[in-house]
């Protein structure tokens, strides 16, 4: 949608509940000495993982090496390895204490794979489900024949998944063909009514909806899953975070509280809480969270700036100034100095524009020894934005050669009211894609549209929160003005 300088952007358990266990499944061995039953290595421990998912205390992961499964904060580790015995398939399984580094359980099975890892499967967790799938079909969807495999079974929901997958990466297709056949496949695929796995068909379900760019319904898939799942924190999270990037600040905070709760280590959790608890108005809840994400080593400067945007997009100004002033005392190479630029819009908009070009001074000093070559530039657009536009217009005429190029392209757009995107429909879709902490300029020209489309209880909506400052765009400048008069325009 904008004028970009270099592209558009729009930036242990809860006492009482069981523990979880996060069990990683590692690649089996093959000691047959046959290479065409490698496929086994691989589809031996999916199948065991696909078959405690869902259980509500344990997470499976897919790890293929042990490093992997560390990483992960595996608290179990499952390998084994698998040989042929009078002409059978022979399984020895084995779980391991990740922390102790001891054997805890064994299975051992011999035959079929689907049938033999059914059996393990119940053996290592008697909850589990059994691997429901014709043994053709297993073996076409091991070796990545997914085509085939659904073809063979239509019913196979993770066939159906590691087809769409296959086709979404596949290099011979252009980007656009692989959108289209992945989409008519994902379709096909939540068509079947016999889909054996209610697992497989909420994942299936999300796969269409993100393909189909589909909000509404990734919405309503993700939270399935979550039912479904309950005990994977990933899963909660990008819910989570779907929310979040919906505009639905009240549900993402209630699920970004309650991953917090269930991973205290965590601490980077508080800071996605605190923006959700922000947007959605509870200012008290959000600094509580920064405070905490504060204790984690390393991240004073960001809770502090975390609770500057917090404060600033409720129009709590006073308090969002003194927390960028704190961050930047902390540390004025943070963000380049990008806090004084914040906390200048502050003052700004707290009604004291002599305060805030003091502010802004400091930075112009922080941008200058870090030899910016955009200063003069970051300049101009406070000048133009605080209402002094023939100063900002010639100050970019004068420009050093290092900045004549921006400088020539910012006065086009300021010369030229036809530069601004005004397309109800595509400021729509790029609000509705946007992210809500750097969405400000997208957000305020689609309230603009809705305006004068005559659409302003929907446009009031979109002017309760302020936008935060940002140096990305061409459009920039604008934004504040048109914001103000927006705000005074849909005053009740």
């Amino acid at each position: 949608m904008g004028l970009s300088l270099t592209g558009f952007t729009a930036s242990c358990s809860r006492p009482g509940a069981p523990a979880l266990t996060r069990e990683a499944f590692l690649t089996f061995d093959n000691l047959t000495g046959d290479a065409s039953l490698d496929w086994i290595a691989q589809a031996g421990p999916r199948m065991l993982e696909h078959a405690v998912t869902g259980l509500p205390t344990t997470v499976p992961l897919a790890a293929a090496a042990v490093r992997d499964a560390y990483l992960e904060r595996a608290t179990r580790l499952v390998h084994g390895y698998f040989e042929m015995r009078s002409g059978k398939l022979h399984f020895e399984i084995e779980v391991e204490d990740a922390a102790k580094h001891r054997m805890i359980q064994t299975a051992a099975e011999d035959g079929q794979l689907a049938d033999a890892m059914s059996r393990a499967a119940k053996i290592l967790d008697p909850d589990a489900r059994p691997f429901a799938a014709s043994p053709a079909a297993v073996e076409a969807w091991g070796q990545g024949q997914f085509e085939r495999a659904v073809t063979l079974d239509p019913d196979f929901g993770l066939a159906w998944l590691g087809w769409i997958e296959q086709v979404a990466v596949d290099p011979a297709r252009a980007p656009q063909e692989r959108q289209t056949v992945a989409r008519e496949i994902a379709d096909r695929a939540v068509a079947r009514p016999g889909l054996r796995s209610p697992i497989d068909k909420a994942r299936l379900e999300l796969a269409d909806a993100t393909l189909h760019q589909d909000d509404a319904a990734r919405l309503a898939s993700s939270r399935k899953l979550v039912e479904l799942i309950p005990a994977d924190p990933s899963l909660l999270e990008s819910l989570a975070r779907l929310e979040m990037n919906s505009r639905r600040f009240a549900d993402s905070a209630r699920d970004y509280r309650k991953l917090a709760l269930a991973d205290p280590i965590d601490l980077a959790l508080r800071n996605q809480l605190g923006y959700a608890q922000a947007f959605a108005g509870d200012l008290d809840g959000a600094r509580k969270s920064f405070e905490e994400y504060a204790r984690q080593p390393g991240q004073t400067v960001n809770a502090l700036d975390s609770l500057g945007e917090a404060g600033f997009v409720n129009g709590k100004f006073d308090q969002a100034e003194r927390a960028f002033l704190d961050a930047y005392q902390k540390d004025p190479a943070f963000l380049e100095g990008a806090t004084l630029w914040k906390a200048a819009h502050a003052r700004w908009l707290a009604g004291d524009l002599a305060g805030a070009d003091k502010i802004a001074d400091a930075y112009w000093q922080n941008r200058a020894k870090a030899r910016d070559p955009l200063l003069v530039w970051r300049r101009a657009n406070w000048l133009y934005e605080t209402g002094r536009r023939q100063q900002a217009m010639e100050l970019l005429m004068h420009a050093p050669p290092d900045a004549a190029n921006v400088a020539q392209r910012q006065l086009q757009v300021w010369n030229n009211p036809q530069s601004v995107p005004s397309n109800l429909a595509e400021l729509e879709s790029g609000y509705q894609h946007s992210i809500p902490t750097s969405d400000g300029l997208v957000r305020t020209l689609y309230a603009d549209a809705l305006v004068r489309a005559g659409r302003k209880d929907e446009a009031r909506s979109l002017v309760k929160l302020w936008p935060l400052p940002e140096q990305t765009d061409l459009l920039q400048a604008l934004m504040y003005p048109k914001f103000i008069e927006l705000r005074k325009t849909l005053q009740p």
